[in-house]
C-alpha cells in the first residue's frame, strides 16, 4: 500500500490521476494528513507484530516427543493400545 499526499516523495513524476489508479494507493487531503499519519503506523505496527509472530519459530516436537505424548494419552485411557502402536509405527515409518 502506498500513502500519497501533493508533495510527497512518493508522488514525484506521477500525476494524481496516475496514482488514482493504482488500486495501492490511498489518496487523501492535505488536511487530513494526521489521521492518516495515525492510520499508516497503526497498519506498519500490525505488520511489525505480524512479521514477529512469522520469525518467531516453533521448535517441532522430536519423534520421542511424540511418542511419550501418545503414550500419556494411553496411560490416561484417552487412546488405546492399538491406537498407540499404530501411531508409533506411523512415526517410526
Amino acid at each position: 500500500m502506498q500513502i500519497i499526499f501533493s508533495g510527497s516523495g512518493e508522488s514525484k513524476g506521477r500525476s494524481n490521476f496516475d496514482a488514482a489508479k493504482d488500486e495501492n494507493t490511498v489518496m487523501f487531503r492535505k488536511k487530513d494528513y494526521p489521521e492518516f499519519q495515525r492510520c499508516k503506523q497503526l497498519i506498519e505496527d500490525y505488520r511489525d507484530a505480524a512479521l514477529q509472530i512469522e520469525t518467531t519459530t516453533i521448535q517441532p516436537l522430536s519423534i520421542a516427543d511424540e511418542l511419550k505424548k501418545f503414550a500419556e494419552l494411553r496411560d490416561a485411557g484417552i487412546i488405546t493400545d492399538d491406537e498407540f502402536n499404530a501411531k508409533k509405527q506411523q512415526l517410526l515409518g
